[in-house]
């Protein structure tokens, strides 16, 4: 199921980040969603992918647990980007987020080198 996430604000001084999220087929905008204050100590931010999985995975559940609708995405939510890389919440601040909630079981594994 994917989901969308907007980062409203990042407070820097409590280590925290407003953020609006919803399913990406929402009835509504996100921009009309409620915003939500997280503490970014309770989220993974290794990179910019472990943290959308981990924002995904302990926020992202209680959205999918909604009733499953079959409805075209608003335009509002067309234009959300994937991120990678090494993460600055900084930039991110204002920007609508792709993340992806999986099924229970599957989750990231981290790893620098794979040997064959």
């Amino acid at each position: 199921m994917n989901i969308i996430f907007r980062i409203d604000q990042y407070l820097p001084e409590t280590n925290q980040i407003v953020v609006q999220i919803c399913k990406e087929t929402s009835r509504n905008s996100i921009f009309s969603h409620r915003k939500i204050a997280i503490n970014c100590e309770t989220l993974d931010l290794y990179d910019a992918e472990s943290f959308s999985y981990s924002l995904s995975a302990k926020y992202g559940s209680n959205i999918v647990s909604e009733e499953n609708r079959n409805e075209p995405i608003l335009d509002d939510n067309k234009n959300s980007e994937i991120i990678k890389g090494d993460l600055n919440l900084e930039k991110l601040v204002g920007k609508v987020i792709s993340g992806k909630v999986y099924e229970k079981g599957t989750r990231l594994l981290k790893m620098r080198k794979v040997h064959l």
